[in-house]
């Protein structure tokens, strides 16, 4: 029997915090470019070479992260991040517990909330609903997806078929 594809996501990192910050570096940078340009203050040039390529690679980096799920009819296909991808592939016939919990927006700047072990996987992009997944292994996975929360009464009933 083929896979067919039930539930595909994909995100970009958007936490508007961390932009407005790489935001302000870069008009400082533009500023510090414009004085070294009309001679007013001395710099180096390899100074501000090297702090543009930093900024550059800021937002490269911020462009680059994606977090994607799939879901099949066998299994549940997680990916993210930017130079070090993690990838993730769990056959729904492990999946042991299903669990679909909201996190107060407060707790996404502590930790989420939730208690971190070797066997307990948190993914996701500032979001603060979640699938709370565990597998007959006893790993723990938690999915933050405000789209697949939406999402949840044909999810929950994929899942405990």
């Amino acid at each position: 029997m083929s896979e067919k594809k039930v539930y595909k996501e994909k995100q970009r990192f958007h936490i508007w915090g961390v932009y407005a910050v790489v935001a302000v570096f870069t008009v400082m940078f533009m500023i510090k470019v414009v004085l070294f340009l009309m001679g007013s203050v001395d710099f180096g040039w390899q100074n501000t070479v090297i702090t543009g390529l930093l900024i550059a690679a800021m937002w490269g980096l911020l462009y680059r992260f994606t977090f994607r799920i799939k879901l099949t009819n066998h299994n549940l296909r997680i990916r993210y991040g930017v130079l070090i991808r993690s990838k993730y592939k769990i056959p729904l016939e492990d999946i042991t517990f299903v669990e679909f919990v909201e996190i107060p927006e407060a707790a996404l700047w502590s930790g989420w909330g939730i208690p971190f072990s070797s066997n307990c996987h948190v993914m996701g992009i500032g979001d603060n609903k979640a699938l709370h997944l565990r597998t007959s292994s006893g790993e723990s996975f938690y999915i933050f997806s405000n789209k697949l929360y939406e999402q949840k009464q044909r999810i929950n009933h994929l899942l405990r078929a």
